[in-house]
């Protein structure tokens, strides 16, 4: 009823699954010392990152708050300091090497869109033919994460191969199809996709689909475009968020010189 998104609300379930069997109570007799015990037991007997325990703190702060009322059961309950990570960042000559080396048309188009339009994986997933306006050369992001809709850019070049690819495949209703009949691509095609890309170009980075997204924002920021533009083309909620890409990028007028090529100049 809260429009959580499916991966959120079986990612909350099974978190509260794994309470319910540690302990071996039903959650309403579970007490404070009780959940504080299993936190510590996924840190330091399950060497569970930070992510993981934030997100299981998460499910049990909603479920006690909206579901049981037992708002005392939950109050002291911390939130693990969250891991803060620079995002992978492909350089214009690598992402050109990835399109080139992929001769697979509707290969070359999934990794395309993830970078020329800064998509994540399951917004390609749901991609409709419909959502793309090639006369105002934008496309339309149904329900992406937050459940919000949006519009991004559709490229020149990627047209290009949009164009290719619905000649000769010709999808009705989603643009890319599964094995059956009317279905989406899986996550799991997604990943085999990135996966074997990554193998034929053999750079020193290991990255991944969501790669070509974060390179997407760089690059933006690198010509010029300013926060507020790239938030709103990446779905961003918060400005905050963007504003990661600020320690990915130097501007290459201002970039800072080592003190050891000063020395040795």
């Amino acid at each position: 009823m809260q429009n959580f998104a499916k991966s959120t609300i079986a990612s909350y379930l099974s978190a509260l699954k794994n309470l319910v069997l540690f302990v071996g109570k039903t959650t309403n007799k579970i007490t404070s010392e009780e959940i504080f015990s299993f936190l510590i037991y996924l840190k330091e007997g399950k060497s569970l990152s930070r992510d993981t325990m934030r997100l299981h703190v998460c499910s049990f702060r909603h479920y006690y708050k909206s579901m049981e009322n037992r708002q005392d059961i939950i109050e002291d309950i911390p939130y693990p300091k969250k891991e803060k990570h620079l995002p992978i960042i492909l350089s214009g000559a690598e992402v050109k090497l990835l399109f080139e080396s992929t001769s697979n048309i509707k290969h070359r188009l999934i990794l395309k869109l993830a970078y020329s339009a800064g998509l994540r994986r399951c917004e390609i997933i749901n991609l409709k033919v419909s959502d793309f306006d090639m006369k105002n050369m934008i496309i339309r992001v149904n329900q992406g994460k937050g459940k919000k809709d949006r519009y991004t850019l559709l490229a020149r070049n990627t047209l290009k191969d949009l164009n290719a690819y619905l000649e000769y495949f010709k999808p009705s209703q989603w643009l890319f199809n599964g094995r059956m009949p009317g279905s989406q691509i899986s996550k799991g095609a997604m990943s085999w996709v990135i996966a074997n890309a990554r193998e034929r170009i053999k750079i020193n980075k290991v990255f991944h689909l969501h790669s070509l997204r974060h390179s997407f924002a760089s690059h933006l920021l690198a010509t010029g475009t300013n926060l507020v533009t790239i938030q709103k083309l990446m779905g961003h909620e918060d400005i905050r968020t963007t504003m990661v890409y600020l320690h990915t990028y130097f501007d290459s007028g201002k970039r800072p010189l080592s003190p050891i090529d000063i020395i040795y100049k």
